[in-house]
């Protein structure tokens, strides 16, 4: 049944190491009496417990011809659940009342059925305990002083019946009572200070053979999970009653904040934008975690989306990251138009770079402005270019004095008034004849390697610069690099060779959503060739090909900007503003906030703090209250866990503790957010849109705040989770 092979058990301690078993080599037969005896701290309990598997061995094999399912322990304290009745300690282990009924009566214990543990004797405590080890189909029995609280007449009882089930079992006994276990046991084995002293083989052992049983654990059923859990909900009720009135007040906040954050704008945003010329599409604005992932934040995905709604879509570039030469105070927006473009309104001079006729007012003042030099700069997430041109054409825009002063005093920065339009063609040509520092991946040598490092790579289109060694750069993928990183990537080349080397792919990287300014090279090539190197330079680390250079500015072309304006008809509006929110989009106009958009953030701003606030102390007096539980409970959950009970059923009883706790709160204040954020709405805004109850109750509400009820119930079984998972059998039941 059981083969030790220098078996060796340390246990670490303040004052060292502590060798509870060394070296211990040990062969028990499949059935039998085996006694286990020595002095106190020999080792006895720790060579129980490794049988048991409630231990790892140091050290050393152990075989078995039996699983964990076929072991049956016995403590020294019997470990019964007091509080339940005799049946109901063996019931809820799973085993029908037929079998419980045999077993009993076989120890004298059919009369005690349904009388509470707590009144038995210790006798008949330590009968039942071994019933309840013996109910399974088991091969083993192990039991640690089991007459260690017993006097002499219950201590032979209790043998006689150990002697009886070592016919057909293998029971092992740990006992310091040696003159009275000596009597039943068949094979005597002696431990001194962790070593195996002496093995004397009283009687010969018949051994058998074992079939191995595929026996099913129906312990704790779902009937007692449910009990347990009532049970323990009344363990500081007061405490429960507390975290269960702080859980409805954080879900009563957290639905009233959900309704500020999902309200409909759409009404409310049809009047704003029925009379503007632009609306705007911001890629900063975008939910990366409702849509789908960088591409969606930095360009083409938004563009394509936008495109979706509308056709009349342009690129531009914030006043925030534009410098101007002639500019001081408030700068222009940059509005990238299609080459073949032709404004509704008059305009002085041709497409090119195009000025608004307050900005040129602003500008030029009586001066003409055609013809003028203009150097524009503008910086972006992947790169800083400069433009130096020509101001071609001045746009009408029919400005008012009022807008015009607002701009000289930096309070006014409308796209219709207040932009420079520049051709795509004029854009893309700039690019590319700047130096383009793109936030991406790097790459190594020599095998292809998917793991992300960021990583600022500068590159420039060479045009003859001097080369250190190697040759030009001839097709697309060949690179030139500078000398210090050329050593750094291939530290054992004494002189210059041609290398292959591989991109790393953002994608793979665990956290590719933060990754919002960067671009993916590995998209692009996934490996480039090194031809060359020159001497560093401050500006630049890569030298390309015109042809890469190229491919670079088509791929990250829309990433440039810092958003799309849409330009539409009144009667495409609707439409529009719905597909738009259908899509998150978050629409402004110019830079301004919508009066309501401000007194909804500052709402749920303040929310926001009250949120924090409730929902930190539900969470302390939930861990405290998941503690409580734990530290009531602990005695039975030992016992569970002894008994081979998975993790996942012993947590159940608290996982429905706090599932109750959750779904009656939820359902106490679902029926008060409603009128409470009516109530908000009246205050902040005067009357209550008329769609505000289409989205308290639609499907997405109820999804979020179940996702958050299903969070709140995590945090509530935490502790018990931890407790139970780190609980070890061995140790706990000498704490118990």
């Amino acid at each position: 049944m059981y083969k030790l092979i220098h078996i060796t058990k340390e246990y670490k301690t303040k004052n060292g190491i502590v060798h509870a078993l060394d070296s211990i080599d040990l062969d028990i037969k499949n059935r039998g009496f085996y006694l286990i005896y020595g002095q106190s701290g020999s080792g006895k309990s720790t060579l129980l417990n490794l049988l048991a598997e409630f231990e790892k061995q140091t050290e050393g094999t152990i075989e078995r011809c039996c699983s964990s399912n076929e072991i049956g322990v016995v403590f020294q304290s019997s470990n019964l659940l007091e509080e339940l009745t005799v049946k109901e300690n063996l019931l809820i282990f799973g085993f029908s009342l037929e079998v419980i009924e045999e077993k009993l009566s076989k120890v004298n214990l059919l009369d005690k059925l349904n009388e509470k543990v707590k009144v038995l004797s210790g006798g008949e405590k330590q009968r039942l305990s071994i019933v309840r080890a013996v109910l399974k189909d088991i091969q083993v029995l192990l039991l640690d002083e089991p007459t260690g609280n017993l006097d002499e007449i219950n201590s032979l009882i209790v043998f006689d019946l150990l002697k009886e089930l070592s016919k057909e079992l293998l029971v092992i006994v740990v006992s310091h009572n040696y003159e009275l276990a000596s009597k039943y046991a068949d094979c005597e084995i002696c431990l001194e200070g962790g070593k195996l002293k002496s093995i004397v083989e009283k009687e010969t052992i018949q051994d058998k053979t074992i079939n191995p049983t595929n026996q099913t654990n129906t312990a704790l059923s779902f009937f007692w999970q449910v009990k347990y859990g009532l049970k323990a909900l009344k363990i500081k009720l007061g405490i429960n009653i507390l975290s269960f009135i702080l859980i409805g007040i954080t879900l009563l906040i957290f639905m009233a904040i959900l309704n500020l954050v999902t309200f409909d704008l759409s009404k409310n945003l049809y009047q704003e934008l029925k009379d503007k010329e632009y609306s705007v599409i911001e890629k900063e604005e975008y939910n990366p975690l409702l849509l789908e992932s960088r591409a969606f934040r930095k360009g083409t995905k938004v563009k394509n989306e936008v495109q979706e709604i509308s056709n009349h879509v342009y690129p531009y570039i914030s006043n925030e990251k534009v410098q101007i030469n002639l500019s001081h105070g408030i700068q222009p927006h940059i509005i990238v138009i299609p080459d073949e473009y032709t404004f509704s309104k008059p305009m002085d001079g041709t497409n090119g770079i195009v000025i608004s006729d307050l900005l040129k007012e602003y500008y030029f003042g009586s001066k003409e402005a055609l013809n003028t030099d203009i150097e524009l700069s503008f910086s972006t997430d992947l790169m800083i270019c400069t433009i130096r041109d020509k101001i071609t054409g001045v746009l009408a825009t029919t400005y008012t004095e009022e807008q015009y002063y607002m701009y000289k005093e930096g309070k006014y920065s409308d796209f219709a008034r207040c932009s420079i339009y520049i051709k795509e063609s004029v854009i893309k040509e700039s690019l590319r004849k700047n130096i383009i520092t793109l936030g991406g991946s790097s790459f190594v040598d020599p095998m292809p390697m998917r793991t992300y490092v960021e990583r600022l790579n500068t590159f420039k289109t060479w045009e003859n610069e001097e080369i250190l060694a190697g040759r030009a750069v001839q097709d697309k993928y060949e690179i030139l690099i500078d000398e210090e990183e050329y050593h750094h990537l291939f530290p054992k080349d004494d002189s210059f060779e041609e290398h292959e080397v591989y991109f790393k792919d953002i994608n793979a990287s665990p956290n590719v959503m933060f990754y919002h300014g960067t671009y993916n090279l590995y998209e692009i090539t996934k490996s480039l060739k090194i031809v060359g190197i020159f001497k560093k330079s401050q500006q630049y680390d890569y030298l390309i090909s015109e042809t890469f250079m190229k491919e670079i500015l088509t791929a990250t072309y829309d990433f440039h900007f810092s958003g799309f304006l849409v330009n539409m008809g009144e009667e495409d509006l609707k439409p529009w503003i719905r597909k738009s929110l259908e899509r998150n989009l978050l629409i402004v106009e110019g830079f301004e906030v919508y009066d309501f958009n401000e007194q909804r953030k500052a709402m749920t701003q303040q929310f926001l703090y009250f949120f924090v606030i409730m929902g930190s102390i539900a969470v302390l007096f939930m861990l405290y209250s998941g503690y409580n539980q734990v530290k009531y409970k602990e005695k039975e959950i030992v016992i569970f866990k002894a008994f081979r009970i998975s993790i996942w059923r012993i947590l159940s009883p608290f996982f429905l503790i706090e599932l109750m706790k959750t779904l009656l709160a939820f359902c106490v204040t679902v029926g008060f957010v409603g009128p409470l954020v009516q109530q908000i709405y009246r205050v902040f805004f005067g009357k209550v849109s008329e769609s505000f109850h289409a989205v308290w109750i639609s499907p997405m509400f109820f999804l979020y705040t179940l996702s958050f009820c299903v969070f709140i119930v995590g945090i509530g079984i935490l502790i018990p989770f931890v407790s139970i998972n780190k609980k070890e059998i061995g140790i706990a039941f000498k704490d118990c």
